[in-house]
């Protein structure tokens, strides 16, 4: 056989295995597709319901105990500026009922800090709700000592109620 033939031989052994069932039974089998495609969920919300064991995970404004363990964000560039440079942006508290407190330090008052901010949420989005960690109080902290968190503009440092006011964790320790 030539490999046209073969190619054509293979199609028609398909349609000979779809048709050859009754049309009844191609219909259910269809129906039921239908019905597993529409369970599956389609929006983050859902995805994101399914893959933490149903609960969902969110942060949101609220208060943060500076005296307890807390995350600070800072926004500027490793490889410029000292840590100590950096503008301190904003506070992540430990969660609540799978919800992280977040402190704003700056107001959005000017495209400069809304950009601060912008990138701050977004930060926020994925490594506090998108990313899909078992225990995300440990993964950020956990990402404080990350090279990702090096190159990024925000940069996160773990604070402790051991040493007030000094990170515990964070690769940017004040010398």
């Amino acid at each position: 056989m030539q490999t046209g033939e073969i190619r054509n031989h293979y199609r028609q052994a398909r349609k000979t295995a779809r048709t050859s069932r009754p049309k009844h039974a191609r219909s259910k089998a269809a129906a039921s597709r239908r019905r597993c495609a529409a369970a599956q969920p389609t929006s983050p919300a859902n995805s994101e319901t399914e893959a933490s064991g149903g609960t969902n995970w969110n942060w949101r404004e609220g208060v943060v105990n500076i005296q307890g363990e807390h995350i600070k964000l800072r926004y500027g560039d490793a490889a410029k500026d000292a840590y100590d440079d950096w503008l301190p942006i904003a506070l992540i508290g430990k969660p609540t009922n799978h919800v992280f407190p977040v402190s704003w330090l700056i107001t959005p008052d000017n495209s400069s800090k809304q950009r601060m901010i912008d990138a701050a949420r977004k930060e926020l989005d994925f490594y506090l709700v998108e990313k899909h960690e078992a225990n995300r109080w440990a993964y950020a902290k956990y990402h404080c000592n990350t090279a990702a968190n090096m190159y990024s503009k925000v940069h996160w440092s773990y604070f402790t109620n051991a040493i007030p006011g000094q990170p515990h964790s964070s690769p940017y320790k004040s010398s």
